[in-house]
């Protein structure tokens, strides 16, 4: 949803990838009605429909489309998978070249998987702020959301490459540090 997920899955539908992207019936990504401009730049060379993620026959249709997926883009926390029986466990096992890239605000696995984050506290978790006046200020606008949006594709670019076969870890928090490490 919003940004840095939309963002690394368009950049593999403009190379020529048939993207579908699946989003919950109950909670549908904002970016559709809120800014639509952005929405077509962002999702618009993508199928898309909306599941109800408590419908039984709905879970085994998205597990159906994961056994014969070559890129996987998701952006919610581990549990949610577990919670649905849509473990990378299964899902490897069931696509063991599958090129999975786990979007989130922290990090995949351990307490960092529990952590919810968007792009403008990720970036500050991330060290990825301006000072001025002594004081920290945002460095631009849910600047970790496309940040990540490009790493991450480009991550999943060298994976596919590679023969697939491995989930991307793709942490906002990470990516700004990255970042800041890269040019101070």
């Amino acid at each position: 949803t919003l940004w840095a997920g939309p963002l690394c899955a368009s950049v593999f539908a403009a190379m020529g990838h048939d993207v579908h992207k699946i989003e919950s019936a109950t909670r549908p990504d904002p970016v559709a009605s809120a800014t639509p401009a952005l929405d077509r730049r962002l999702n618009g060379a993508k199928r898309r429909s909306a599941i109800a993620f408590d419908d039984p026959p709905a879970i085994a249709a998205l597990r159906d489309e994961m056994a014969v997926a070559d890129i996987l883009v998701t952006s919610a926390r581990p549990r949610a998978f577990d919670a649905l029986g849509l473990s990378p466990a299964a899902a490897f096992a069931a696509n063991p070249g599958l090129t999975w890239i786990a979007i989130t605000g922290h990090g995949w696995s351990g307490d960092a998987g529990m952590r919810v984050a968007f792009g403008d506290d990720a970036a500050v978790a991330g060290g990825l702020v301006e000072w001025s006046d002594g004081a920290p200020r945002f460095a631009g606008d849910a600047v970790a959301d496309p940040l990540t949006g490009i790493a991450a594709a480009i991550a999943g670019i060298e994976a596919i490459g590679n023969g697939g076969g491995v989930l991307i870890d793709a942490a906002l928090a990470r990516v700004s540090a990255g970042v800041v490490a890269q040019f101070g």
